[in-house]
């Protein structure tokens, strides 16, 4: 499995020719162990980002570090109600773009369907434990099927921070 994490997170093609005296074996540590070293490792995922998008290499450019990056309801509560929805979206696009590996959140469309993107159930997943993290609201798996696009996530966070912020 971390085999084709791997291939999924590389833009280089990748063949993996399956040994057929080793079809069948029982799973040991010893054997996960030597598939990692193998492939490289373990798979990882992109850090979480806020609204303002991905942060420098070691510094957010505001004196925090990059693991202290704040919770996007902290970013709100020092914003008017009126701006939640253009910061919500920022960050919500900023997060499938870093997902579906976009160079901006500037090249998503807020209202083309995020399976048009390129998202994938496997992406989907990826996106919503992003979201939550970002948001401390915890998200159905199905969130992305019920807000297909952009636009429409963020109308679903707005909506669900609004309220639990009154």
């Amino acid at each position: 499995m971390v085999g084709l994490w791997r291939a999924l997170a590389s833009e280089e093609p990748v063949v993996r020719l399956v040994d057929p005296s080793r079809v069948g074996e029982p799973a040991t540590p010893e054997k996960d162990e030597e598939a990692l070293g193998e492939c490289g490792g373990p798979p990882t995922t992109p850090e979480p980002v806020g609204v303002d998008g991905p942060p420098a290499d070691d510094d957010t450019g505001n004196g925090e570090s990059v693991g202290e990056q704040p919770e996007l309801r902290s970013v709100l509560a020092g914003l008017p109600r009126s701006q939640w929805p253009e910061a919500v979206l920022n960050g919500v696009r900023t997060l499938a773009a870093a997902v579906l590996g976009y160079d901006s959140a500037e090249a998503l469309d807020a209202e083309e369907e995020f399976f048009d993107l390129g998202l994938t159930s496997v992406t989907a997943l990826e996106l919503r434990d992003h979201l939550t993290t970002l948001t401390g609201v915890e998200w159905p798996a199905d969130v992305l099927y019920d807000c297909p696009t952009p636009s429409a996530l963020t109308e679903l966070v707005v909506e669900r921070l609004a309220s639990e912020a009154a």
